[in-house]
């Protein structure tokens, strides 16, 4: 089946609004399950990245953190649970990835979870490289919310770094020398 990006309901291309990648979904689409968090519900990888990324105290509305953000995972199709991507998966959702960033546009990108931003065998070249070829920006990388339990300010300065380039605050574009 294939999955499908969650965009919040303010997200749009032309305005301030920023992109958030995982790896990969397993059993629901992202847009289910991010529908399901921002509804009230658990969601393992969404309760912790929010959870790590704010203080209880100043941690703002499921609602207010997603409104103008899309999510999507990298390997563009749902996988059975407990199943790893494979060389292929990865190589199979890289033009996948490529257009859904071409039509989101978003002005900050921020990359959760090692593989993205490590080439792979058999050709893949790492999301990472693949942001900064497609929308000429530098994403923000991060480790994975569940690898990041106990860890939090691994995640809220990946946070805090991309909320300053969607502000503007940090120079977001690649400068390609040719």
């Amino acid at each position: 089946m294939p999955d499908e990006p969650y965009i919040g309901p303010h997200y749009h291309t032309d305005k301030t609004c920023g992109l958030i990648v995982l790896l990969a979904t397993y059993g629901n689409t992202t847009r289910q399950c991010m529908n399901w968090f921002v509804g009230g519900k658990w969601d393992y990888s969404f309760y912790w990245l929010f959870q790590g990324c704010f203080d209880e105290a100043s941690r703002p509305t499921r609602q207010e953190i997603t409104r103008d953000r899309a999510v999507m995972n990298y390997i563009d199709q749902v996988l059975p649970q407990n199943q790893d991507p494979t060389e292929q998966d990865y190589l199979d959702s890289e033009e996948s990835f490529k257009t859904t960033l071409s039509l989101l546009n978003p002005k900050a990108v921020w990359l959760l979870g090692q593989a993205h931003y490590e080439p792979r065998p058999g050709g893949f070249i790492g999301s990472a490289e693949i942001v900064r070829q497609v929308l000429e920006i530098e994403p923000v990388c991060s480790w994975h919310p569940a690898a990041t339990i106990g860890k939090r300010w691994i995640l809220r300065d990946g946070w805090d770094k991309f909320n300053a380039q969607l502000q503007g605050i940090l120079d977001n574009t690649l400068h390609l020398a040719w």
